[in-house]
């Protein structure tokens, strides 16, 4: 019992030592101790900025969704406006084109008008621009 014995105080003089030895070549200085809780803070502020960066997110898709849907009700509350605005026989509805409307084609030198009732194009010199900044 004795060699029982001397193994178990062997073995507590020896975790004893060793616990010594860690800290005195291991322990953390006073400057360590300040970078370390530093650092803690720096990683705390830095979860938030994260936190708040995704909520910021998160709302502006809400936001760019809730405007997406508003345009779209905003374009088909026009359309059916103009759509039931012209329905009368004497007025031009914006979605047909005009029978009576020119065409004209241009080129540098030349603009020719083309009108349905007349047969022959009319042949109109282009205007030139203003020279002022050469």
């Amino acid at each position: 019992m004795s060699a029982s014995l001397l193994v178990v105080i062997t073995f507590i003089i020896g975790v004893s030592v060793g616990l010594g030895v860690y800290h005195f070549f291991f322990r953390l200085s006073p400057q360590e101790k300040q970078l370390e809780q530093h650092l803690a803070e720096v990683r705390h502020e830095f979860k938030e900025y994260q936190l708040n960066v995704s909520s910021n997110l998160t709302r502006t898709a809400e936001l760019v969704n809730t405007m997406a849907t508003s345009f779209d009700a905003l374009h088909d509350h026009v359309l059916q406006a103009s759509v039931n605005l012209n329905l009368d026989s004497h007025k031009q509805s914006i979605l047909q084109p005009d029978p009576h409307a020119h065409s004209i084609l241009a080129d540098e030198e030349q603009v020719t008008e083309f009108h349905p009732a007349q047969v022959s194009p009319i042949k109109i010199k282009a205007a030139q621009p203003p020279r002022d900044y050469a």
